[in-house]
Formats: C-alpha cells, sequence, structure tokens
C-alpha cells in the first residue's frame, strides 16, 4: 500500500493565489476609475427606493456600473407581503445613458429632501447615487417630487421593465 503525503497548508496556498489573480484582474476594491485633471469621477451606484404605508412590498432597486442589477421587494407581513431577491445583467451603456441624465437633471444640486413635514403616510422615494467617494440622498413624498425626478424615475422604470431579472435563493 502506498501512502501519498500531502504538504499541510498547501490547498490554501491554491486559493490565495486564485484570489489574488482575480482582484488584480477587477482592479481596485473600490471599482471606481480615478478622475483625470480635476474631472468629476463616474457614477458607480445608483438606488431607487420606494415604499408607501399601505403597499404589501417595498422595492429596492440598485444598478451598479460594474454591469449588475439588483432588485429586492421586502414584503411587510401584516399585508401579506413577501421578500423576494433578484439580479440580472446590466449593460454599461444603459449605466452610461441614466447616468448622463442625473447628470443633466442636476440631480447634484437637488435639496435632500422634497417633503410635507405635516405628512407621514403616502408614497415615497429614496435615491441614493455613488460617485467616487460622494454619496448623494435625495428623498420625496409623491405629489412634491421636482418634474427632474419624475424624468428620472420615468427613465429608471423604463430600463427596469428591460431587465431580465432572475429571482435569487
Amino acid at each position: 500500500m502506498t501512502v501519498r503525503s500531502r504538504r499541510p497548508g498547501m490547498p490554501w496556498r491554491w486559493g490565495l493565489l486564485a484570489l489574488c489573480c482575480s482582484l488584480l484582474a477587477e482592479g481596485p476594491a473600490t471599482g471606481s476609475e480615478a478622475p483625470r485633471d480635476g474631472a468629476v469621477p463616474p457614477i458607480q451606484v445608483i438606488t431607487l427606493e420606494r415604499d408607501c404605508s399601505t403597499c404589501a412590498n417595498s422595492s429596492r432597486l440598485s444598478l451598479h456600473r460594474n454591469g449588475t442589477a439588483l432588485l429586492t421587494h421586502t414584503g411587510k407581513a401584516r399585508l401579506g407581503g413577501v421578500d423576494r431577491h433578484s439580479r440580472a445583467a446590466l449593460a454599461r451603456a444603459d449605466f452610461d445613458a441614466l447616468a448622463a441624465l442625473l447628470e443633466q437633471q442636476g440631480f447634484f444640486a437637488l435639496a435632500e429632501s422634497y417633503d410635507d413635514p405635516e405628512t407621514r403616510d403616502g408614497a415615497w422615494v429614496n435615491w441614493q447615487v455613488e460617485r467616487g467617494a460622494e454619496v448623494r440622498q435625495v428623498f420625496c413624498r409623491s405629489g412634491r417630487e421636482p418634474a427632474a425626478l419624475l424624468r428620472l424615475e420615468a427613465a429608471v422604470q423604463a430600463l427596469q421593465a428591460r431587465l431580465n431579472f432572475n429571482p435569487e435563493p
């Protein structure tokens, strides 16, 4: 009988080598590109969260420049909603077009909130856009949003309808 001896610790070294190679291939962990000549860094993530007090589910759509779209529906048990997670591939051209529209509509110059302080129910939308180290959020309650946000939301809804989301376990 032949006994093959293994050198302890060798399998993890191959795993470490594979991890390092994949990190080098992907580039920086942030996934952002360095701005050139004082230019504004590109938008990396666009997130749109929607909810209302009488909805069975809230939704969170997160679009990533790296080509990933994540959609989460969070159920409200009292209204019979269930949690669902799904993922889709996002074309870079679609992301870039939406990012350009955000810039054109002056997203980064909008107020942080469009809300009536006396209203605490009804539908609302929260935008979050990540650009370099900057994270900009804009909250708005239905009926209070400026025209720029309505145009942006329509563009996101049209893009979302074209994406082929696959449920995750």
